[in-house]
């Protein structure tokens, strides 16, 4: 419902559609091309996935990514695609008192996407999470080429975003604490 009593956490276009997270559900705005689009239909299209917060959701080339408190999520239309199944006990550590600081980013040239996290009580997000989906995003059943990664940032975000985590000649990124390969 779109009255659910949850915040509105993040709001991104996308295909014509306008995707709106709250807290813990996902709901979508089409242009009718007759009314003000105060007056456009909403759509719940997840009960349970939402964003963390403003900066919890990206995307580029017809998809959209989430990052909420139940995982990470894939929308290529009106479903959503859990992505964060092979590291979910380590998704379950993210720290919900800071979680409206994540940050995701796609790079969709070095098919990368950064999503930067608080997992302890710090008042800095230091930790990424770092997925690769240059062999593809995998499906609900099978996770197929997708690979996960960690780096810890150090500096914050801040002097990150200026060259997206320094990556290598290869687009890869360097010094990961460890690596999930799926």
């Amino acid at each position: 419902k779109k009255d659910n009593g949850q915040p509105i956490a993040a709001v991104r276009e996308n295909r014509g559609f306008l995707y709106v997270a709250k807290t813990h559900s996902m709901h979508i705005l089409e242009d009718d091309g007759v009314n003000a689009p105060s007056l456009w239909g909403t759509r719940e299209i997840s009960s349970s996935i939402g964003a963390f917060g403003p900066n919890a959701i990206d995307g580029t080339e017809g998809i959209i990514v989430v990052a909420g408190v139940s995982g990470f999520y894939l929308f290529r239309g009106p479903s959503g695609m859990r992505l964060s199944y092979e590291i979910q006990p380590t998704w379950d550590t993210i720290c919900g008192v800071y979680g409206s600081r994540t940050h995701v980013i796609v790079d969709p040239k070095a098919q990368l996407a950064y999503i930067f996290v608080p997992l302890t009580l710090v008042n800095q997000i230091v930790n990424c999470f770092v997925l690769d989906y240059s062999s593809g995003w995998g499906t609900d059943e099978d996770p197929g080429g997708r690979n996960w990664g960690w780096d810890i940032a150090g500096g914050g975000i801040a002097e990150i975003y200026g060259s997206i985590l320094g990556l290598n000649d290869e687009n890869r990124l360097e010094g990961w604490a460890f690596g999930v390969s799926t």
